[in-house]
């Protein structure tokens, strides 16, 4: 209860109203359109366009990658992916995660996310 009454404090701090999107932007966490822009472009377009929106969004929002990766996470399991491409996601997901707690560069870990799901993408046999 203590964090909710914080981050309250400092959305009302900093906004005259206090709104989903402020909340969002005062936690540092990334709101369900940019996981739901994030998860469309992993799925859609083209590996360069990938790096780039997330990129751009962490640059512009201060988001952490490991908060989108578990929030990516959510989403992936809602989709209807076979299970073998859920199941090799979830793994490269959290071999990410491991290697951000290990220190290892954000923007090589973008584009190893990126890699990940272009491959499960386009990938025709078993994963």
């Amino acid at each position: 209860m203590r964090k909710v009454l914080n981050v309250l404090e400092s959305c009302s701090l900093n906004y005259k109203e206090i709104s989903q999107a402020t909340v969002y932007e005062v936690t540092g966490r990334p709101s369900p359109s940019d996981v739901t822009e994030i998860f469309r472009s992993l799925t859609n377009d083209k590996f360069n366009q990938g790096v780039n929106i997330i990129t751009d969004l962490i640059n512009k929002k201060s988001l952490a990658l490991d908060d989108i990766i578990s929030e990516l996470h959510i989403s992936l399991m809602s989709t209807k992916l076979d299970n073998n491409r859920k199941m090799y996601l979830v793994k490269r997901m959290a071999e990410i995660e491991h290697r951000l707690a290990q220190g290892c560069n954000e923007k090589v870990q973008i584009a190893a996310l990126v890699g990940a799901f272009f491959l499960a993408r386009t990938f025709k046999g078993e994963l």
